[in-house]
Parts: C-alpha cells; structure tokens; sequence
C-alpha cells in the first residue's frame, strides 16, 4: 500500500523522533510509475506523455507540484532501485543512489513529465546518502531513503544495519503498520 492510503497507521518506536508531515501532502508513486513514464517517452513522444499524464490512477490525482514531497522509486537499468524525490517549493529533484550511479536521464524524463503537467524544470541534487556494500540490497536502502526523508534527514543507517530493517519492514508488511 502507499503512504498515503488510509488504511497505513504511522506508529512511533520508543526513543525515535516523531516524523513531522502531513501524509495527504506526500506522494509515494508505485514502482511502476517510472517504467510506464519511461515507456510513454521512448516509444510515442509527446503524445503518449499527454495521455500519461492524464492517468489519475498511476500518477495521483493532483499535480505534482501541489504536494510537498513526491517520491519515485525507479529500477534502473534492470539491476539496481534508485529513488527520487521532487521536492516543487525547492523546484528540486534529489537523487538518492546507494551505489553512486548517474541519474542524468530519469531526471531528463522526470523533467518532461513535470512540463507536460504545466509545471518549470527542476535541478537535480545528488543527496549524500549510505553507500551499499552488497549487490542485493538496493531496494532496502530505497525504502530507508524514503523513511529518512519522511523524518527530515534524522534517519541514519548502514549497511550494517540491513538485516534488522528487512525484519522491521516484514514486521510493518505483517502488520499492516509502518513505524516511523
């Protein structure tokens, strides 16, 4: 489910700092959004990313930069999740990569798709975030990216750390909850 959805309760842990947003102003797009932007842009230019963008169901139902954060996980190049977030009253997407790879075309195309929502480019911003020592654990990483920014910054981890955020996140799966 995503963030948003009503059926998510957000529990805090003990000792953990409460995580400070409005989850109606955040949008966590699902990991197929991406693809289909991707798809939309390569084989029918403009015309196929008017329609997309009309999509409600795959892109929300409000513009992007009517939100305060919107976040895009994206697998890229067939072997590795990436995410980024638009940040629009920074008029930024960050970049979030634990293996430090250029992003300089899914921001090309997250570009397109902001201009054909009405919307100015973005700049790009590499966030300094944990680099992964496995070659297996990007999506677990993407997943702490987005907790660390749903708690502005104050989410530090490690590779270290790895194997009990794959056990919160079985529990939070089980649960139906996520812990902030």
């Amino acid at each position: 489910k995503l963030l948003h959805d009503k059926g998510i309760r957000l529990n805090k842990q003990p000792g953990q700092k409460e995580a400070e947003f409005n989850k109606n102003n955040i949008l966590v797009l699902p990991t197929s959004f991406y693809y289909y932007l991707k798809q939309a842009i390569d084989v029918g230019g403009d015309e196929h990313l008017k329609e997309f963008v009309k999509l409600k169901t795959l892109v929300g139902k409000r513009k992007f930069e009517t939100y305060e954060k919107v976040f895009i996980p994206i697998w890229l190049d067939e072997n590795h999740w990436v995410m980024c977030g638009i940040l629009p009253k920074l008029k930024r997407i960050e970049c979030f990569d634990s293996q430090t790879k250029t992003m300089a075309n899914e921001v090309r195309n997250l570009n397109k798709f902001l201009e054909a929502q009405g919307t100015d480019k973005y700049r790009a911003y590499y966030r300094q975030v944990p680099q992964q020592t496995s070659q297996k654990d990007c999506g677990v990483f993407v997943m702490e990216f987005v907790r660390t920014c749903l708690h502005e910054g104050n989410g530090e981890f490690h590779q270290k750390d790895v194997p009990d955020i794959r056990k919160r996140i079985l529990q939070e799966l089980r649960s139906n909850t996520l812990e902030t």
